[in-house]
């Protein structure tokens, strides 16, 4: 799901964009940026605050900490899902 920001478009090829025109609404229906922007949000935050910068050569990991983080974010027990 994207903005109406051109070059998502380009991925086309290899996906089907769902979009949203922010001038016009911020949701439609069920089509909506809102996650996105948390996540990266929350990946800001934490770079910032717990690593201060991040290397290219660990950026993947970095993310996958961070997905993983905000995926299981609702779960009581998440750390114990970490741990497994």
């Amino acid at each position: 799901m994207t903005d109406k920001f051109a070059v998502y478009w380009c991925l086309s090829a290899f996906i089907r964009p769902e979009s949203v025109n922010h001038q016009v609404e911020y949701v439609s229906g069920n089509i909506h940026t809102n996650s996105l922007e948390s996540l990266w949000a929350l990946l800001k935050r934490g770079v910032m605050s717990q690593y201060h910068r991040v290397s290219k050569r660990y950026l993947p990991s970095y993310l996958d900490e961070f997905c993983c983080r905000y995926n299981n974010r609702e779960f009581a027990n998440a750390f114990e899902i970490t741990l497994a």
